[in-house]
């Protein structure tokens, strides 16, 4: 007889599809190992040395994660949990919480030697040792939070938490969290939000502007160690706009406390900038600007992958590789060309009389973008993932000073749908007056038209019914040193291309000299012959245009 099978119910069947699942990447990577006690460690005495104390100690703190920076260590402290320097008076104490130290014969357990604490002199010399800083992480940065890197291959990751041998980066632990499946839709909706309520001057330029200085912060890693980055400079009409709410916006998601400073003066300038690059800072805050931003020290670190300066207290310089970005605000700037053309300008402008008059329907404070920091940073990890999923399209427009940077930063708010955060020419920023009132000037020259020229006095007088160069133009209290100093200024536009294809050029010496401005030549193989105008090199430097008195 045939053997009764019964009929199977297949609504019984359970299936668990999450077996299917690949497991999710753990936020933390595993701690080192920890032994189950304190090992016990010989200090330095007869016959044992200083070098063989610190190889053998630093086999015994690895699990701690500690590491150098330069020539500092830092270990994590336990009051805090943060990473603090660790200097010889506090690594007598810190390595005892780690390995139980005996002078004197023992065995292994330490039994037969004497407990004994290092000195302070024995400390300074085992953090100076090699042999203890090769055996130790030497890290190139510390990071508070996980950061997106391009690996070797272009594949998109997340630095681990820990040490990461192929950056040098060191990433805290405990770090804030936030998720990597964000869609571009929410990401976008995070920013508008964020800045909804920013009076910009061009709401859309400068929230992709914002957004790059966001990305700029949070991407560093994107970028190449050689990488130069444009300043970023929030510039309104007064106080109380938010500005510097902005740079905490881009700073504070990432590095979490955000260090500001102001200078006054050039010297001041030097040492701030000296002391960022050989800190290994990644940015520099200089908050609330009071004075005009002309400084050709901070032109070359801007522009520079390495910045030269004197070492405190010595006669020495050195020049240290930087990747920076710097953060600049203030009211009513007045910044210099050659920084204009190294920045990215975020204009505000507040049409209230009053700032705190301002109805402000969510306000936003260094509370709130705490709160909202792992969306904050979800926001900008969509817009990376997002666009090396597209292959990484490049930008509308390359900055030709920071090509790297805007082939990637500016390229990933594009993408995102932001617009281009880099000005085209004829929408730069008008921070700078004095290039306003060159170009004005040339315009006025041109249409009064003298073919014989214009006198320095003219050109004075004409400036001064315009009010261009208030503050250049000769007076009768400076009238020689005036004279030299705007004439040296004019020079430096000679043989320049001014707007509707105009040249301004100088002919003649002292007396002579006359002020011209003419149609731009034709390409050289059609240009007629004729008498070259002196080159701003050409002429002299030191002499004054005309001995006229200056014009009242």
């Amino acid at each position: 007889m045939p053997r009764f099978i019964p009929e199977y119910n297949y609504s019984d069947r359970r299936i668990d599809l999450s077996l299917d699942d690949v497991p999710p990447e753990p936020w933390e990577s595993p701690l080192p190992h920890e032994p189950g006690e304190k090992p016990h460690i010989r200090i330095p005495g007869k016959n044992r040395t200083i070098s063989e104390f610190a190889i053998e100690l630093a086999q015994h703190i690895r699990h701690t994660e500690p590491y150098f920076l330069g020539e500092k260590m830092f270990a994590i402290s336990d009051i805090d949990g943060r990473y603090e320097e660790q200097t010889p008076s506090k690594l007598v104490t810190w390595i005892e919480k780690h390995v139980s130290c005996y002078e004197g014969e023992a065995g292994e357990s330490g039994e037969g030697g004497t407990a004994r604490s290092i000195n302070t002199k024995v400390a300074q010399a085992v953090l100076a040792s090699e042999q203890f800083r090769d055996a130790l992480p030497q890290v190139d940065q510390f990071h508070a939070i996980r950061e997106p890197v391009i690996d070797k291959h272009g594949a998109l990751r997340l630095l681990p938490t820990g040490y990461d041998e192929q950056t040098g980066v060191l990433t805290a632990r405990g770090s804030a969290q936030y998720s990597r499946d964000m869609s571009l839709d929410t990401a976008r909706a995070t920013f508008n939000d964020l800045m909804a309520e920013f009076p910009f001057v061009n709401p859309e330029q400068g929230k992709a502007m914002q957004v790059a200085a966001m990305m700029t912060a949070y991407g560093m890693g994107l970028l190449t160690d050689t990488c130069v980055i444009p300043a970023f400079i929030y510039n309104s009409n007064d106080a109380g706009v938010g500005k510097g709410l902005m740079v905490a916006l881009a700073l504070a998601p990432v590095i979490g406390e955000v260090p500001n400073t102001s200078v006054s003066s050039e010297a001041e300038m030097e040492k701030r900038l000296f002391a960022t690059a050989r800190a290994k800072e990644r940015f520099l805050v200089l908050d609330n600007m009071k004075v005009p931003i002309v400084s050709q020290s901070l032109e070359s670190f801007i522009t520079s992958s390495t910045y030269k300066g004197r070492v405190l207290g010595t006669s020495t310089t050195e020049a240290i590789p930087k990747k920076v970005a710097a953060f600049i605000t203030g009211n009513n700037l007045v910044v210099s060309p050659d920084i204009r053309r190294r920045s990215l300008v975020i204009e505000f402008f507040l049409r209230a009389i009053r700032a705190e008059s301002r109805g402000i329907r969510h306000p936003l404070d260094m509370h709130r973008i705490m709160q909202q920091r792992a969306q904050i940073l979800s926001a900008l990890y969509a817009l990376v993932r997002e666009w090396v999923a597209a292959n990484k399209p490049a930008p509308s427009r390359t900055h030709p000073s920071f090509v790297e940077w805007s082939n990637v930063i500016a390229a990933i708010v594009e993408h995102a749908g932001f617009g281009c955060p880099i000005p085209v020419v004829d929408q730069a920023s008008d921070i700078d007056p004095r290039t306003m009132d060159i170009e004005r000037l040339v315009e006025l020259l041109h249409e009064a038209d003298q073919p014989q020229g214009f006198t320095f006095r003219e050109v004075v007088q004409l400036c001064q019914q315009h009010d261009l160069f208030e503050e250049d133009l000769p007076t009768s209290e400076t009238a020689r040193k005036a004279n030299t100093r705007f004439s040296r200024f004019l020079k430096r536009f000679v043989d320049r291309e001014f707007p509707n294809q105009r040249t301004f050029t100088i002919r003649g010496t002292g007396h002579n000299r006359r002020y011209h401005v003419q149609a731009q030549l034709p390409a050289p193989d059609q240009a007629p012959v004729a008498e070259q105008a002196p080159t701003a090199q050409q002429l002299p430097a030191d002499e004054p245009p005309e001995a006229t008195p200056p014009v009242q």
